[in-house]
């Protein structure tokens, strides 16, 4: 939950390599540095992460995939499908590439893992590649995470859960919780959002923007 809409600017592009898919060594729970990735068209292996990209140059990689009969398979398909048709997951909208802040609305009610629908931990529950299920307040998210076993820590990774404390980069008094969809230099990454009152953002609304590491921001990978 926020109150306003801060922001870093300067995203870095996406370098486009070949469309040729690049198998490296079998690995399903590599934590590779996010800004080593590079965008490639369809399914791809980068870095020990399975990797798939689409032809708008938004490209979503995930560290939860195995290998099958030579094949590289997918063990996160709502975000990095094994099929080779468009993108189109049920649960919330496509992170875009680095630079692109639509809001895309989501849904119309009802709640997830414990949280109501429209705000930020909702949103955040709905992008987690982990079990983020009733963490309780977001500023409490980090500390109930690790309590669980979870791994927490301050290096932004692409598919981690960002947690802000309480007035941190604009977070009301329940503090706040998003997605990292990219990571960029210098300690700046971008986030996917529920909740976030700036840059078109909203109650019930999913939006992208920069954000940088600073004390009071945490990480749940």
């Amino acid at each position: 939950m926020m109150r306003v809409g801060l922001g870093v600017a300067g995203a870095v592009g996406v370098a486009v390599l070949s469309a040729t898919m690049a198998l490296g060594t079998p690995a399903t729970t590599a934590h590779a540095a996010a800004n080593t990735f590079h965008y490639q068209q369809g399914l791809y292996v980068d870095d020990g992460w399975l990797c798939r990209g689409w032809s708008n140059g938004s490209y979503h990689c995930t560290a939860h995939w195995h290998w099958s009969n030579g094949q590289a398979i997918s063990d996160n398909v709502a975000w990095v499908p094994n099929n080779a048709g468009s993108w189109s997951a049920p649960s919330h909208p496509a992170s875009q590439a680095p630079g692109y802040s639509a809001p895309v609305s989501y849904g119309n009610g009802g709640s997830t893992a414990g949280y109501p629908y429209g705000v930020c931990t909702w949103g955040a529950a709905r992008l987690s590649w982990d079990n983020v299920t009733y963490l309780g307040n977001a500023k409490d998210w980090a500390a109930n995470a690790r309590a669980r076993g979870m791994s927490v820590g301050y290096t932004p990774r692409v598919g981690a859960t960002v947690v802000y404390q309480p007035g941190v980069q604009g977070a009301s008094w329940l503090g706040h919780v998003a997605h990292v969809v990219a990571v960029y230099g210098n300690g700046t990454f971008r986030v996917e959002e529920m909740s976030y009152y700036g840059y078109g953002g909203g109650y019930g609304i999913f939006s992208y923007r920069n954000s940088w590491v600073q004390s009071g921001v945490s990480f749940i990978y």
